[in-house]
């Protein structure tokens, strides 16, 4: 094989390489935008009855109030955790949610108290019956699916004093 066979072969292996490496790329952005995961929200694992959840940390006063309005899916087994500086009354609607949620109200100790199934895109407000520090929202079913009520302690919640 001469010289300039060896370059043009290369030259297209390398082409070829180039391009499949650029729609690996782009398929995974599509399929991460797709669920809408693009935001930079900080990730934690944790657990509800051996159950392990990944969730997104909505901790900032805008990241709250934004919460999963917009998002086309969630990920099985992940959700997102609402935090909040100290224990309150919160209220939760699904105005521009494409989803349909289950949100947990949750004590300061981690004990879930309330457990609501939201459809998307309602303007129902949920108010917590007692003072919350955290919410935890999950697809709808999620909570049945696993077992988790009323009572249970959720483990690994995320500390804003420890950010």
């Amino acid at each position: 094989m001469s010289h300039n066979n060896r370059m043009k072969k290369s030259l297209i292996y390398m082409t070829l390489s180039f391009y499949g490496l650029f729609a690996l790329y782009i398929s995974s952005t599509l399929i991460i935008s797709g669920c809408g995961y693009e935001n930079k929200l900080e990730v934690k694992k944790i657990n509800i009855n051996d159950k392990t959840l990944y969730v997104e940390i909505a901790d900032e006063a805008e990241e709250r109030v934004k919460g999963l309005q917009g998002r086309k899916g969630l990920y099985d087994n992940w959700g997102m955790l609402f935090v909040y500086e100290r224990e309150q009354i919160v209220r939760f609607w699904m105005k521009d949610t494409l989803i349909p949620l289950d949100c947990a109200f949750i004590d300061s100790e981690g004990i879930i108290f309330e457990i609501h199934s939201m459809r998307q895109q309602d303007n129902t407000i949920y108010e917590s019956e007692q003072k919350a520090q955290y919410v935890l929202e999950v697809n709808k079913g999620w909570f049945d699916d696993n077992s988790v009520s009323i009572g249970d302690t959720v483990e690994g919640l995320w500390d804003r004093d420890k950010k």
